[in-house]
């Protein structure tokens, strides 16, 4: 009968690997725009990875997102910032993409918008902490619905730190 199923595609990896890919292509396109950098210019881009799932997944999927982003070449993965140039970044879940802007953007408005990121993500890690904080919610709620509140809650402070370093590097520049 028609359509076969494939187990494959309900597979939990796979699903983690396209959601990453999204993710990372999107938090590209997102930081064109947000930098007024037109959609068409194609910039370097590079990712570092804090998960291994997470580099594996973008580097399965490197040409895809460089031609959904519209970068220069292929994403590069590493578990290290790349060297020299001017990088500006959005953390994502597990890893950190980067876009070489060289000369396109101004530094200040970049600190700007890096101060702003960060007001967003500690309002979300403290409504998180709020949530676990509460021994009715723990108490009540389904374990999954808690485990589910305490990834996201480790996920916002691993995105906090990686743009508390980024600001520290652009402070620098």
């Amino acid at each position: 009968p028609y359509p076969q199923v494939n187990p494959a595609w309900d597979s939990p990896e796979a699903t983690t690997a396209i959601e990453t890919t999204i993710e990372a292509t999107r938090a590209l396109r997102n930081l064109k725009a947000e930098l007024n950098i037109p959609p068409g210019t194609r910039l370097q881009a590079a990712a570092v990875a804090s998960r291994p799932e997470v580099a594996d997944a973008l580097t399965a999927n490197a040409l895809l997102i460089a031609e959904l982003a519209r970068l220069s070449d292929a994403l590069g993965v590493s578990s290290t910032a790349p060297e020299g140039g001017k990088w500006v970044g959005k953390p994502i879940t597990g890893a950190e993409i980067l876009l070489e802007i060289g000369e396109t953007v101004d530094l200040g408005k970049e600190l700007e918008r890096i101060e702003k990121e960060l007001a967003s993500i500690t309002k979300e890690i403290s409504r998180c902490e709020g949530k676990l904080g509460n021994p009715s919610f723990v108490e009540r709620a389904n374990p999954e619905v808690v485990a589910l509140e305490r990834q996201r809650l480790q996920d916002w402070r691993e995105k906090q730190g990686q743009l508390e370093v980024r600001k520290t590097l652009f402070a620098k520049g």
